[in-house]
């Protein structure tokens, strides 16, 4: 369907005397569904996805399974490490944190 868009609506019925439960299941709803459930955010082809299956093989990683020189391999865990330490540090900057982290490589590697 190259050209067109395809459009989901969907819709809350609500009878009673106030409004604030619907809204605080659409609040909850919406914060749940863009929070990361055992997933990885990927970018792929223009467009950013979360991946499931992605997460489950990068929970069986080691790094005695990376094949790297031990020098940039030691400078490459500290950084890691430091980096996933450092969550206070962006919080009180109110810089985005998981958002800063990306490893990139050529396709395939």
């Amino acid at each position: 369907m190259q050209g067109y868009s395809q459009y989901i609506y969907q819709f809350l019925v609500h009878e009673g005397p106030s409004e604030q439960p619907s809204k605080e299941l659409l609040v909850a709803a919406g914060g749940w569904s863009q929070a990361l459930h055992d997933e990885v955010w990927v970018f792929e082809q223009g467009f950013w996805d979360r991946d499931a299956r992605l997460w489950q093989e990068v929970q069986k990683a080691n790094w005695a399974d990376v094949i790297l020189d031990e020098e940039f391999k030691t400078t490459l865990q500290k950084d890691v490490f430091g980096f996933f330490s450092s969550e206070r540090v962006y919080l009180d900057l109110q810089i985005p944190w998981k958002v800063l982290f990306f490893l990139i490589t050529l396709t395939g590697h």
